[in-house]
């Protein structure tokens, strides 16, 4: 069952200049091998996030976000209330999943340019 949310921007100042981008870096430890199962406490069992829009194309850890793109002529607007939509399940590395604890700290991080 995968879980939906939104990660969105506010209260952003106006583009420097045309073009200039917005968007999230994503972070957190993920399994051995696997840079897009989020997991911290070493079970085979972690979270997987996609965009809702491309559910079977998963974030890895590290990854950059487009939010948004200044226009031509730059305004707060360009990035106020700009917002991914964002969908988190639990995935394993096994056909026998350990799934008693998970825990899965992922950072949102504000990227300019």
């Amino acid at each position: 069952i995968d879980k939906q949310f939104t990660v969105g921007l506010s209260n952003c100042d106006t583009p420097l200049k045309t073009g200039d981008m917005a968007g999230l870096f994503v972070t957190g430890q993920t399994l051995g091998g696997n840079p897009n199962i989020f997991n911290s406490t070493g079970t085979n069992t972690g979270i997987m996030l996609s965009k809702s829009s491309t559910p079977d194309t998963y974030i890895t850890a590290g990854q950059k976000l487009s939010l948004a793109t200044a226009g031509t002529t730059p305004a707060a607007s360009d990035f106020n209330t700009q917002s991914l939509s964002l969908q988190a399940g639990l995935a394993s590395t096994s056909t026998t999943p350990d799934i008693g604890s998970v825990s899965a700290p992922i950072l949102f991080s504000f990227a300019y340019n």
